[in-house]
């Protein structure tokens, strides 16, 4: 079995400071499309939550990543009461482009 820095190295490389950032809190993933990205994650025992508009990618993301949370939310966050990401336990929002 793969190790998620063997699976992804680019991602690989920031498990370390994911983890630390994190502090066992989930990692929140903005525009998580169909959850490759948040596959990794969550192979590196990352607690995720992902956001993103397209129901069908959501639907492939909760296929690929069961132990995931996704939402079908736009990431222009206008948190209020009423919004899914608005009722999380301080998650850990980091922000990680891909090449």
């Amino acid at each position: 079995m793969s190790s998620p820095a063997q699976v992804d190295p680019w991602l690989g490389r920031w498990l370390p400071l994911a983890a630390e950032r994190a502090d066992r809190r989930a990692l929140l993933e903005l525009g998580c499309g169909e959850g490759s990205d948040d596959a990794v994650l969550a192979s590196a025992r990352h607690a995720i939550v992902g956001i993103d508009l397209s129901a069908e990618s959501l639907a492939r993301a909760r296929a690929r990543v069961s132990s995931g949370r996704f939402l079908l939310q736009d990431a222009g966050i206008r948190t209020s009461a009423s919004t899914p990401i608005a009722s999380m336990a301080s998650p850990s929002v980091s922000s990680i482009a891909t090449p």
